[in-house]
């Protein structure tokens, strides 16, 4: 059935018309409410056929075509285009329509009248925020002050391009802009949301940007370095050494680094390649937690996290302090053989266990072990000074050997080079020397001819 007054306001659900010169008569005025995020499209109209087969079929037509969601809509006036809505291209989306018969006097048994409301998202076309519609910066602080910052918000498609589209090109822009009105260096290091609705209409995000202060390689901020955490321990160590003769024995700093980092992939998943420029970096910056000395490598163990694109490492460093000597320890041995002589004798009781004990020649002997490690290009050609044999440990009172002669029995000394550290990848080695010094020396008294006539250096008081 044509309408009875054709009308210019036509407007299309899609593809379904209601006015114009359909025979869906629009009724009252049509209601369009819109704001920063939403449309409501308001109106009412109404249904009439002849017969009541055509009239059964035009309401299912009607409350069918107001069932569907996300469809285009368009309302014109004649050739004046009022609103247009196109979720294809996002110019309004996500569209979903109400409709509601309520009880009117235009209902008959071939006419009814309906009320439909359609509700549209609206794209962030009316500033420039790109499709940004909304976002909102938290700015968190650790006792140290360090910052972490919170991004989030929501996209929406943009001119034919959909809201992840508009994100994907658009947020590190944004993301920008906000960092350096914060000052500082940031880096990106957990995106916990990017979530989109169907269509790809809406998309909401959260980004997390926390504030590098420490170095991550030869530059404060690298790209491929994500939340990297490094730990130094510095270990000073003094187990105990022989200080003699007014040298000064310091051990090696034991110093150890822990690192944890994820590695952005799309800058590299070679992570062995990576780690060569990490251990330097760990290496170099160990100084900032000295006072100098060279850093020697001693253990490297690095963990490659390849499904998560991971590294972490323990190394362990030793650092040199200035002292030439790095250990240094005497340990001194007194025998003493008494010289009795036991010889068996039958005495009246019977007891077989009876001896005589008669006074042979005595002796005292001392066994003093040297061990000292020297830094190699420091080592000197004699490291163990003499006289020190004696006068490191006294012997004890008594017996007659409160100021004893002493002759050297034997002695032997043994040098061992050797390396520590590991070499390659910066890292330094350092050389030393482990000297080992053992001596037999023999106490006496009184006076003994030495047929080879003069004495020696190594003789402490005069044979005669």
């Amino acid at each position: 059935m044509a309408p009875a007054v054709p009308r210019e306001l036509l407007i299309s659900y899609g593809g379904f018309e209601v006015g114009g010169t359909t025979d869906r008569q629009i009724h009252d005025r049509v209601k369009i409410d819109r704001s920063q995020e939403n449309t409501v499209l308001e109106f009412n109209f109404i249904i009439q056929k002849a017969t009541e087969v055509d009239f059964g079929t035009e309401v299912n037509a009607v409350e069918a075509a107001f069932r569907k969601v996300r469809e285009s809509c368009t309302v014109s006036q004649g050739a004046a285009i009022l609103f247009s809505g196109n979720h294809s291209s996002y110019s309004a989306f996500d569209s979903n329509p109400h409709i509601l018969k309520q009880e009117d006097m235009a209902d008959t048994g071939r006419s009814r009248l309906y009320t439909v409301r359609i509700e549209f998202g609206m794209p962030a076309d009316n500033t420039n925020t790109n499709g940004r519609r909304s976002s909102s910066v938290n700015v968190a602080y650790s006792p140290s002050r360090r910052r972490t910052v919170t991004i989030s918000g929501v996209y929406t498609g943009l001119s034919g391009q959909d809201a992840r589209a508009q994100y994907e090109a658009s947020i590190d822009t944004y993301a920008a802009a906000v960092l350096t009105a914060l000052t500082g260096t940031f880096e990106l290091v957990e995106e916990p949301t990017a979530e989109d609705n169907i269509g790809i209409s809406l998309l909401s995000f959260t980004r997390v940007y926390e504030e590098v202060i420490y170095p991550q390689g030869s530059v404060l901020d690298d790209p491929a370095i994500v939340r990297q955490s490094l730990l130094y321990t510095r270990h000073a160590m003094a187990p105990g050494d022989s200080q003699i003769g007014g040298s000064s024995t310091r051990r090696l700093i034991l110093m150890t680094a822990q690192y944890d980092a994820w590695v952005d992939k799309d800058i590299t998943t070679n992570l062995k390649s990576k780690w060569t420029s990490i251990k330097s970096h760990i290496l170099t910056h160990a100084k900032d937690f000295l006072d100098g000395g060279t850093i020697i490598l001693t253990d490297e163990v690095p963990t490659f996290d390849g499904p998560q694109n991971r590294i972490s490492a323990r190394l362990e460093m030793l650092v040199t302090t200035g002292s030439a000597i790095l250990e240094s320890e005497i340990t001194v041995e007194d025998t003493r053989i008494s010289g009795l002589v036991s010889v068996p004798v039958w005495d009246s009781s019977g007891n077989p266990y009876s001896r005589y004990l008669y006074q042979g020649p005595a002796q005292l002997q001392r066994f003093v072990s040297e061990r000292r490690r020297y830094v190699k290009s420091a080592a000197p050609a004699a490291p163990f000074a003499k006289g020190a044999l004696v006068d490191f440990y006294p012997l004890p009172k008594g017996d007659g050997f409160e100021a004893p002669s002493w002759f050297v029995v034997r002695d032997s000394e043994r040098r061992s080079p050797k390396t520590i550290g590991l070499s390659g990848s910066g890292a330094q080695t350092l050389d030393v020397i482990d000297f080992v010094k053992d001596t037999l020396i023999e106490f006496y008294t009184g006076k003994v001819s030495r047929r080879t006539g003069t004495t020696s250096g190594d003789v402490g008081q005069p044979i005669v």
